[in-house]
């Protein structure tokens, strides 16, 4: 669970005056617990505080019924046309506004004074995003799980749910374990074994934990299983990022790609 604590906004905004900041604690220890709070929150699904945001949420969870519907809907082609008439009269009413993209959200220092902007619009957890199978997380003392059920949209084979689904789902998790201990991180590597088909329409259980910490370089495992089987086994290599470095790399990124 996210800490309790607010997070205070830096004067100047962005990133860039964040953890990153010279103005930030200089304290290893006390920079840490900054950013592990900061990334906990920008994880954090909360309830939305204002009506766009709430209805955000409410377009979201019809569109991505209606998508793994539309996968293996018998409906016919008059019902499937009136549907596809309605979609398209509310994407032409939604187009005529303007869309912010998560490049932006930063440029325009929202990264640390609305993190719900990237939390709830994620592609793996977030409510706001209709292609989120909504993984629902939770960190541990020796690492963190993940629970999902996946639909027609994630299939692969008959019945089974894609593999670079499974692989996704698992390096979500595995970042998962890094950052709810304050630490920004990257994948550098990462291997999947499956063991046998993960089905669709089941309720998945991944975990995932640090198998040996070498400071920068953290080796990680993780499992996914169905019941008491396991299904698929990953490892991985992630990269830690110090904080004024992850920093660095977002602004200059954000500089860079207009």
């Amino acid at each position: 669970m996210p800490p309790e604590s607010p997070i205070t906004r830096p004067p100047n905004g962005g990133l860039e005056s964040s953890p990153v900041s010279e103005e930030l604690p200089e304290d290893s220890e006390a920079l840490r617990d900054f950013v592990r709070q900061f990334i906990m929150r920008s994880w954090d699904v909360v309830e939305p505080d204002d009506p766009a945001w709430a209805a955000k949420r409410e377009l979201a969870e019809p569109m991505r019924r209606l998508a793994h519907l539309t996968v293996c809907s018998e409906a016919p082609a008059e019902v499937l046309q009136g549907a596809a008439r309605a979609v398209r009269q509310a994407l032409q009413e939604m187009e005529a506004y303007d869309a912010r993209s998560f490049l932006q959200c930063y440029r325009d220092g929202d990264y640390l004074a609305k993190p719900h902007l990237f939390s709830d619009r994620a592609w793996i957890t977030g409510p706001s995003n209709p292609l989120s199978p909504l993984m629902r997380l939770e960190a541990g003392a020796d690492g963190a799980q993940g629970t999902v059920r996946l639909e027609n949209g994630y299939v692969g084979a008959p019945g089974w749910v894609h593999g670079g689904m499974v692989a996704a789902l698992m390096d979500q998790l595995m970042g998962f374990v890094l950052v709810s201990q304050g630490d920004p991180c990257v994948t550098q590597s990462l291997t999947m074994h499956y063991d046998r088909p993960t089905p669709s329409h089941e309720e998945l259980f991944f975990r995932a934990w640090i198998e040996k910490d070498k400071g920068r370089q953290v080796h990680m495992h993780g499992e996914v299983k169905v019941g008491e089987e396991v299904t698929a086994r990953s490892e991985a290599v992630f990269v830690r990022l110090e904080a004024k470095l992850f920093g660095r790399m977002l602004a200059e990124f954000a500089a860079n790609n207009p």
